[in-house]
């Protein structure tokens, strides 16, 4: 088991990155509040991976541009984490054979969970937070 702090955007991408595909048990507690500049790194644990995200009160805020968490697979417990403003915005339709496409759905504002996850969530607390579907695509004559 490894506990990692995590105290910004920075710290929460490498230890996402430090725990992907291995199994065991693994903790990450926050340190700080912090604002977004990017989207974070998609937790892809595997089966028998388990996380613990500690939010001690802190705050996750997208800047209504960046996306929250998606979890894929595996199982994650997050306790006392406050997920604010975060956009999970669906990619834009594109031009085949002259028509255009449906833009991509935005799943999950501030949490996405893949059929393959596991997530309990105990006194977390999510504010403005949306999904937006992508635009569609044009028609080229």
């Amino acid at each position: 088991m490894t506990t990692f702090t995590i105290s910004d955007q920075a710290t929460l991408n490498a230890a996402i990155t430090a725990i992907a595909g291995r199994a065991g048990t693994d903790i990450f507690n926050f340190t700080t509040s912090f604002t977004l500049s990017g989207n974070m790194t998609p937790l892809f644990l595997t089966a028998g991976e388990n996380l613990t995200i500690n939010g001690n009160g802190q705050t996750i805020d997208g800047a209504n541009t960046y996306g929250g968490f998606v979890i894929e697979h595996g199982t994650v417990a997050i306790n006392d984490l406050d997920i604010v403003h975060t956009t999970a915005r669906g990619g834009t339709g594109g031009v085949w054979q002259g028509n255009g496409s449906g833009g991509g759905a935005g799943l999950g504002g501030g949490l996405f969970v893949g059929a393959g996850a596991n997530v309990t969530i105990n006194n977390v607390d999510f504010t403005g937070d949306r999904a937006i579907g992508g635009n569609g695509g044009g028609i080229s004559c």
